[in-house]
């Protein structure tokens, strides 16, 4: 499954209180939790997240397109994506709430976004082809985005393992 969320064509086509506040998320600002060591902690990516995000850019330099970064927060909502698919054993866009206030939830101030999702593919390299090879998906991770929160969550014990990837566009 894919979402594509294009901020100007939202905010023209379905004017709305409701999604004109989606098109500015808050500023950015830590957790209450957060601590000062947690701040300087360095960003990394767990193995098959670095996997996903070897083969997705294996794509884009092929198609002679530049390498997307990978984005802390966009990363953490990823995960929690991942992760919430798995909980709900279900393949869907929606849980958790909308892409939108799922980013914005983690501090991402954005301009575009959008979201591949998969289920039961085994290694990154699975995945990849899979979402290369629908038309949507492959819009994605071609599209004119210039960063990415990727998150796998396997269910563990033979279960499913579940696949998100965030594309985002800094702004706001």
């Amino acid at each position: 499954m894919m979402l594509r969320f294009d901020v100007p064509v939202l905010v023209f086509a379905l004017i709305s209180p409701i999604l004109l506040a989606q098109t500015q998320p808050a500023k950015e600002t830590p957790a209450s939790n957060e601590t000062k060591t947690n701040v300087e902690e360095k960003f990394k990516l767990t193995d098959f997240e670095q996997e996903v995000l070897d083969w997705t850019n294996g794509q884009r330099k092929a198609a002679g397109l530049p390498m997307f970064v990978a984005s802390e927060k966009l990363t953490k909502a990823a995960r929690a994506h991942a992760w919430n698919m798995a909980a709900y054993n279900s393949m869907s866009h929606s849980i958790g709430g909308s892409l939108s206030s799922r980013v914005a939830g983690h501090g991402y101030a954005w301009w575009r976004l959008a979201e591949n999702i998969a289920a039961g593919q085994h290694t990154a390299q699975d995945v990849i082809t899979s979402w290369m090879g629908s038309s949507g998906h492959r819009a994605n991770i071609l599209g004119d985005y210039t960063e990415i929160g990727i998150g796998v969550f396997d269910a563990g014990g033979g279960g499913t393992r579940y696949w998100t990837q965030i594309f985002g566009t800094p702004g706001g």
